[in-house]
């Protein structure tokens, strides 16, 4: 083989490699943890991005809640599990759990808003919240619910 030809493809192999960057396979999904102060109104942002939540006034529960965006138009799977550390074992036990729901584009980018339910009745104490993406641990929060005016 002439040696022109062979500079001239190995030329247009490196250039070849030297193209533009390809995209993270593996793009990760973006979730922002944080309080709801109105829950139940559109759109759904997270207020105050927080790992210490503060019981209401009234001693109810402040909704933490995940915010989790795809990076880009393509449905995922979503689910979430809540966990609270027994004081006395010291052990997380697993206090709540999400059904799998499937996530659609319309507009893209597919995005969600979880609101965990608490309805264990406890309120203070550590907690780790994990969120799953197409039922793989994604993103975990640690946080405390600690007393008002903490």
């Amino acid at each position: 083989m002439n040696v022109r030809v062979m500079v001239a493809i190995a030329c247009l192999c490196l250039s070849a490699c030297a193209s533009a960057p390809q995209p993270e396979v593996n793009a990760r999904y973006s979730v922002v943890f944080g309080i709801v102060s109105k829950p139940d109104q559109k759109p759904l942002v997270v207020d105050r991005i927080t790992d210490m939540i503060p019981l209401n006034s009234d001693g109810s529960m402040p909704r933490i809640a995940a915010r989790v965006e795809a990076p880009d138009a393509a449905p995922f799977l979503l689910s979430y599990v809540v966990y609270r550390r027994d004081t006395a074992s010291g052990k997380y036990v697993q206090t709540e759990t999400s059904p799998t729901w499937r996530i659609k584009s319309n507009p893209p980018p597919a995005t969600a808003f979880i609101r965990p339910d608490f309805l264990d009745g406890v309120f203070l104490g550590k907690y780790r919240f994990e969120i799953f993406v197409n039922e793989r641990l994604d993103s975990t929060l640690h946080f405390s619910v600690v007393p008002s005016g903490t």
